[in-house]
């Protein structure tokens, strides 16, 4: 449980006492709110969401918002904080005049509510009032575990992948043997896995080579751009160095 002294913590017991004194603390008063960002496995999520524009928000799912003066603030805290707080009368029947003027939209992740733009006030008296639901609009996002699970195959690999949003219509950065190697589309990827484990560290693939040209780093190719399959090849090298370096025995 997260309990820090501060004005907007006491300030938001304050505003408790006006809007609810009846109100039984719970852990969640005290939970840091996230924002997108910090939603788990965020870069995973698909790009493109399903528009709902009357859809049943669990109060309780209401994890976190967008906007900067409550990102970082614990649910109290962001009650304390609340710009309009004092312009409203807040009890049941003036919030629900209040909350019927203007929407609300969510971003969802799974089972978590985001609040972006508008809303803030009321998403969090609400919390406080102990809503169940509100109908609002909500922009729902779907995992997308293809992409979550071949980042995971590169990872296992020690290749170092990089996180960044829209990876599927992005180019991908790994390293091999600590240089850098950008992967330009999407569907390069799985066929790389495949020639990586190929790949193997034996006398064939050994035969003919100075020790030094394998287990050195005085090449001057400090990074590789691969287009097409048929560029894989020029990774060869490398990859029985890393390999080599990083031990052949990775979980994968």
């Amino acid at each position: 449980m997260y309990i820090k002294d501060s004005y907007y913590l006491k300030n938001g017991f304050k505003n408790l006492e006006k809007i609810n004194p009846e109100f039984e603390l719970k852990n969640w008063c005290f939970k840091i709110s996230k924002t997108e960002k910090e939603i788990t496995n965020y870069c995973f999520w698909a790009n493109k969401s399903k528009h709902h524009t009357k859809y049943k928000v669990p109060i309780k799912n209401i994890v976190g918002t967008n906007h900067l003066r409550y990102c970082g603030k614990t649910w109290i805290e962001i009650l304390g904080s609340l710009k309009k707080f004092n312009n409203h009368i807040w009890d049941k029947n003036t919030f629900l005049d209040l909350y019927k003027r203007n929407n609300i939209t969510y971003s969802k992740y799974g089972d978590d509510y985001i609040i972006i733009g508008g809303g803030n006030h009321r998403s969090c008296i609400a919390k406080f009032f102990e809503f169940e639901y509100l109908e609002c609009s909500v922009d729902e996002y779907s995992f997308d575990s293809e992409l979550f699970d071949v980042f995971n195959q590169l990872k296992s690999r020690g290749l170092n992948p990089q996180e960044s949003k829209h990876l599927r219509e992005s180019i991908w950065y790994i390293k091999i043997n600590d240089k850098k190697v950008s992967l330009f589309d999407f569907e390069l990827v799985t066929p790389f896995i495949n020639f990586y484990d190929n790949i193997e560290i034996n006398i064939k693939n050994l035969l003919g080579k100075k020790i030094n040209s394998i287990i050195g780093d005085n090449d001057d190719v400090t990074q590789y751009r691969i287009r097409n399959v048929e560029e894989f090849k020029t990774l060869k090298d490398d990859i029985l160095k890393h390999k080599i370096k990083y031990g052949n025995t990775l979980m994968y």
